[in-house]
């Protein structure tokens, strides 16, 4: 089901804490319609999120969304528990982007 646009933009500013402009809230529909499929209150809420943690994030939207998207196949596929050296060796191997050392640990 598709939800009305308005309702979740809204939500995304609320969890944001600030409004944005109609262009990025297009940008931020089609980069989570490309990856996730759809755009949801969970994903928004995730990426609001993480936009609020690290405000000055040197990647693009669809970087952060393969990320997400390798993270969670390792959350799901893993049952052994994951310490960060071997998730971040185990991420890096998936994803062809390269992030700041400093801003993965963030």
């Amino acid at each position: 089901m598709r939800l009305s646009s308005r309702p979740l933009k809204d939500f995304y500013e609320s969890k944001l804490g600030k409004k944005i402009s109609d262009s990025s809230w297009y940008r931020i529909q089609d980069c989570l319609r490309g990856t996730c499929g759809e755009v949801t209150y969970e994903n928004l809420e995730t990426y609001a999120t993480m936009r609020k943690a690290c405000q000055r994030l040197p990647i693009q939207l669809s970087e952060f969304a393969q990320v997400w998207q390798e993270v969670e196949t390792i959350r799901n596929s893993k049952e052994e528990l994951i310490v960060g050296s071997k998730f971040r060796k185990i991420l890096s191997q998936k994803i062809p982007s390269s992030i700041p050392d400093i801003t993965f640990y963030r």
